[in-house]
């Protein structure tokens, strides 16, 4: 059977967002009273409500149908006029049209199912279709006409490229040119326009837009009629239209969904199932998924960043989180790590003993006390070099280089062994030849004595007679019986040995005074000894806020609050009086924050800041802040006596610190206050709040670091 041609007008509409109804008004055409009939018309609409039925979001409910003798030009104004009433801003409205269509002086017409041929008044013409299209306010229209000349239903002007959904829209598909017939196909299958639709509509497996099933149908339906069939796919000439584009979206499967957002198991994936189904059977499950899902990307985003501010960020947001713990965990070997590296990037004798006083059993205790011995060494090797100098033996020589090997003196000390090396050697040899000379001269005085014996007995054995004269006497002399034996200088070494003594005992007693070794004078060293057991004593409040008489002072135009503890008048309100170049902001504070946790001062600083407040002002001193810890019960009881968030007056805050390399840290974390007293020439005591373990602490620090100052009056 010869392939018949469809008249055809073109027109269609997108859906609206996901919320909105679809709505369907499905014209399909066989048979035809007056003009030849077709063969697939009904069967290409039928088959088009099926799949939009079992697979997208449209219900049978909002579709309307006029097939063959339904379709008269009355039936489909009233069905136009019924979709005005029924469709809302957020539907989207889609229109399908299957049968004969003509054109005419530039006009197209769809041909109803009692039009006559020659008759355009009986036609339906895309005049009128576009002002029943203009009457109906619906968020997405999307035309959709296999008929032939269906390409007149568009505006004139250039097509243009579908935008997002999220905008209204006027689109049109139409299956040929506004002077291109379309073609009907076999009898009892689709038309190419239609099989082409229909194909797409049913193959994806997603939502598919209105620009992805028009670029298919076109270039399918091109080549499946060998170019005597081309649709278009234009912007419809209808008021309503921002350039959007409407989405064909899957029915809802939960149990599917749920399924697959298991499966996909991301953060992502379960906030779109919720999205999706808030109120559905697996939505308390999702919910629950999702809380832990949250709670293990935050931990890892905390790892991943490995600072103290996202470990603090996480037990923040999860404060009774699964890894809590290990967050505190990691605060507090980093902190340990921070204090370290502080410790090694100032160098000094103070640094290296905070860090030993605050971290006793630390990862780097051992190196901080070796760096501490070698500070202590180059601080003592002057005065045991001059003091071995003043001896000038080799015991006191041999001494330094045990101490300072590697010392500034140690090439000057090697030189002076040398040499008092060999002089001891000539002092031995000139030793061992006066030996030689002396037992040399003895032994010939021996033998002039013994000479002269001998002489004498031979005088007198003449004088005798002959007679008388016994038999001869042999004498015999031992040359060697008054040899002395070789000396030894013991006294020579003694004065070293009492050297060596001497030099141990200096650096014992230095050693002693390093490590901690203190006099009545001393500052007492102490650490975090005062914990969480304080418990109320005399005279403490045991953390409970402070209740006492508050004041005021002014300066300048700003005006302090005041408040009297522990029969002292202190500041409530962190100080913010400019010392040029000696005081800073923190400099994650927000404008509006300056004045509430005022300046950070070096030691110096804070207290001509307090002087400058007036004359009868100063910085606390080391013991004034003891007595007022110790007053609210000790590191604990203190901190909850006299943070912000539970003292109206005294109201401490964690106002971070400054670097003495001009960096900044811990706002909100810690809250350091300087004391007036010094700890030695480079350090000062320093009382500060610190959030994670909720207590007051008392450390030294450098005095080039900057805390917040309180000042004190009588």
């Amino acid at each position: 059977m010869a392939t018949q041609n469809k008249g055809t007008g073109f027109d269609h509409e997108a859906a609206s967002p996901p919320r909105g109804k679809n709505y369907l008004l499905v014209i399909a055409i066989d048979e035809y009273v007056h003009c030849h009939k077709l063969s697939n018309c009904v069967k290409d609409a039928q088959d088009l409500i099926e799949v939009l039925t079992t697979k997208y979001q449209f219900e049978a409910s909002r579709i309307l149908t006029l097939f063959n003798e339904e379709a008269t030009r009355p039936n489909i104004h009233t069905q136009f006029k019924a979709l005005k009433g029924q469709v809302n801003p957020e539907d989207n409205l889609l229109v399908y049209f299957s049968g004969h269509g003509e054109t005419e002086d530039n006009v197209g017409y769809w041909v109803p199912a009692n039009a006559h041929p020659q008759r355009e008044w009986e036609y339906f013409s895309t005049d009128e279709i576009k002002r029943h299209l203009d009457a109906i306010n619906s968020f997405h229209t999307f035309v959709i006409a296999d008929a032939c000349f269906s390409g007149s239903l568009f505006s004139s002007y250039k097509s243009v490229t579908p935008g997002y959904e999220t905008k209204r829209s006027r689109w049109g598909l139409a299956a040929s040119h506004s002077r291109e017939r379309a073609l009907d196909g076999t009898p009892g299958e689709n038309s190419p326009f239609a099989t082409t639709l229909l194909h797409q509509l049913k193959g994806s497996h997603d939502n598919l837009s209105i620009q992805e099933l028009a670029a298919a149908v076109i270039r399918r339906v091109e080549r499946a009629t060998e170019g005597r069939q081309t649709p278009v796919f234009k912007p419809l000439n209808v008021k309503g239209d921002d350039e959007g584009q409407y989405v064909f979206h899957l029915k809802a499967n939960e149990a599917a969904d749920w399924k697959a957002c298991q499966e996909a198991g991301t953060v992502a994936a379960y906030q779109a199932f919720l999205a999706k189904y808030p109120e559905g059977m697996y939505t308390q499950a999702a919910k629950a998924t999702l809380a832990e899902l949250e709670e293990e990307a935050a931990w890892e985003e905390a790892k991943a960043a490995n600072t103290i501010l996202s470990y603090y960020q996480y037990n923040q947001r999860y404060p009774s989180g699964k890894y809590r713990a290990d967050a505190l965990a990691a605060i507090k070997q980093l902190e340990e790590e921070q204090t370290w590296r502080n410790a090694q990037r100032a160098g000094s004798l103070s640094a290296f003993l905070e860090y030993k006083e605050r971290y006793p059993q630390g990862r780097f205790t051992a190196e901080a006390e070796k760096q501490i011995k070698a500070i202590l060494a180059r601080q003592q090797e002057p005065a045991a070099w001059q003091a071995a100098k003043g001896k000038d033996t080799l015991a006191a020589y041999e001494a330094y280089l045990q101490e300072y090997s590697q010392g500034a003196h140690a090439l000057e000390a090697r030189a002076a062994i040398q040499e008092l090396n060999r002089q001891a050697a000539e002092e031995q040899a000139q030793e061992e030849k006066r030996a030689r000379e002396q037992q040399r001269k003895q032994e010939e005085e021996k033998q002039r004595e013994q000479k002269a014996a001998d002489e004498s007995r031979r005088q007198e054995a003449q004088r005798k007679p002959a007679a008388q004269a016994g038999p001869a006497t042999e004498v015999h002399t031992d040359q060697f019986a008054h040899r002395p034996e070789p000396a030894f200088d013991w006294k020579k070494w003694g004065p070293a040995g009492a050297g060596i003594l001497v030099v141990v005992l200096v650096i014992w007693g230095i050693s002693q005074w390093a490590g901690g070794g203190s006099t009545s004078a001393d500052t007492p060293k102490e650490s975090t000894a005062i914990t969480k057991n304080d418990t109320q004593q005399d005279g403490k409040t045991g953390g409970k806020p402070p209740s006492t008489k508050t004041g005021s002072v002014s300066f300048g135009e700003r005006t302090y609050k005041t408040v009297t503890l522990n029969g002292k008048t202190w500041l409530a309100e962190n100080l913010d009086i400019e010392i040029p170049g000696k005081s800073w902001y923190h400099d994650d504070l927000k404008p509006s924050e300056r004045e509430k946790y005022g300046r950070l001062y070096t030691w110096q600083a804070a207290q001509d800041a307090c002087e400058e407040l007036g004359p009868k002002w100063w910085l606390p001193r080391d013991e004034e802040w003891s007595a007022l810890r110790e007053k609210y019960g000790g590191a604990t009881g203190a901190y909850q006596a006299l943070i912000e968030s539970r003292s109206t007056e005294f109201a401490a805050l964690l106002g971070g610190w400054r670097y003495p390399n001009g960096s900044f840290n811990l706002l909100g974390v810690y809250g350091g206050y300087w004391s007036g007293t010094e700890k030695d020439t480079q350090g000062a005591w320093v009382y500060y709040f610190f959030s994670s373990n909720g207590e007051l602490y008392r450390y030294a620090f450098d005095k080039s670091f900057g805390f917040s100052c309180r000042c004190l009056q009588d």
